[in-house]
């Protein structure tokens, strides 16, 4: 006898390919399958303490916080932060455990500071983008990205007369 589950939607992996019902022993194996399949994923976040400055001057202080985690299930290896806004601080890093290796679940935290340019604020915004890579346990490299902008408001200090 056949047990069947309903699942409202079309599935194709592989050898199987059903329309609102899976057997129950396919659903099974599907399962079990996606359970074993390797995930090697990494994300990567980053915030800044100021989204817009207003009578911004050249000197300003951007605060720069990054998270790189693990949500995959193999852990990563080689893991390195990368931020390309030329002027940023050394990104300091405080890792879970071993520098550069994140184990599934687990993340690290990083900070980093930024002055600002005469040349950011005739701009009128500063741009960031910082870049997450590693390598999982088959030495494929995984990569993420993250932008944050922060708007920069100056008013001149003249008077007219």
């Amino acid at each position: 006898e056949r047990k069947f589950l309903s699942t409202g939607i079309r599935v194709h992996l592989g050898q199987f390919t059903c329309d609102q019902v899976v057997c129950h022993e396919q659903a099974k194996e599907l399962n079990e399958m996606m359970a074993n399949q390797v995930a090697a994923i990494i994300e990567v976040v980053k915030d800044v303490d100021k989204k817009k400055i207003d009578n911004a001057k050249a000197g300003d202080i951007l605060n720069y916080t990054f998270t790189v985690s693990n949500p995959g299930n193999v852990p990563l290896t080689e893991v390195v932060l990368t931020d390309v806004l030329e002027g940023i601080s050394e990104l300091a890093i405080t890792w879970p455990g071993e520098a550069g290796v994140l184990l599934p679940g687990e993340s690290a935290k990083a900070t980093a500071t930024y002055a600002l340019t005469q040349d950011d604020i005739n701009k009128g915004s500063v741009e960031n983008t910082v870049i997450a890579t590693g390598k999982d346990p088959s030495g494929n490299p995984v990569k993420d990205d993250s932008v944050v902008k922060t708007e920069i408001v100056y008013k001149a200090d003249f008077t007219v007369v």
